[in-house]
């Protein structure tokens, strides 16, 4: 968008967001998670920081250790590799509960095969063959390895082999 303007991309976003500040309409919530996205790259890195710490803030007096996994463990820490966090997300969306995802998460596996990223595909493999989710899975969901296993009739599993 930013070709067909002669603007940069932040002079775009902050005529964007100069539009949307005269509206006198309240915005949907769906609306105001889309100006985050429009905000982000505006931020520094401090400010940016500080929203994130003020917005876990407001969670903190309603969450209980039974909430989510529970308290935290070394369980929950995300993997530093790159291409294991990838395999994790792809793996959480392979059980996702619905089929439209999985089958999408599915597609992902068999392009990544196509590619030649053979780096996420042996995580992916690896978690499918441990039977666990890792970070990016709910802990409570005991058929969790079932569903990102045996996507329905389609197995990207066995489509890589």
């Amino acid at each position: 968008m930013s070709e067909v303007s002669d603007l940069a991309e932040d002079d775009l976003i902050k005529v964007v967001l100069a539009g949307l500040s005269k509206t006198t309409e309240s915005m949907a919530a769906g609306r105001l998670f889309t100006m985050v996205g429009l905000l982000a790259p505006l931020l520094t890195h401090d400010a940016a920081l500080e929203a994130l710490s003020f917005g876990m803030s407001l969670f903190e007096a309603t969450l209980t250790e039974k909430d989510g996994d529970g308290p935290w463990s070394a369980n929950l820490e995300p993997p530093a590799n790159m291409d294991e966090s990838i395999a994790g997300y792809i793996y959480a969306s392979l059980a996702d509960p619905r089929a439209s995802m999985r089958w999408q998460a599915a597609h992902v596996v068999v392009e990544l095969s196509a590619v030649g990223k053979v780096a996420i595909l042996d995580y992916l493999v690896r978690m499918a063959q441990k039977k666990v989710g890792g970070t990016f899975a709910d802990a409570r969901l005991h058929f969790y390895d079932l569903h990102a296993v045996a996507n329905g009739s389609y197995s990207p599993f066995h489509a890589a082999q």
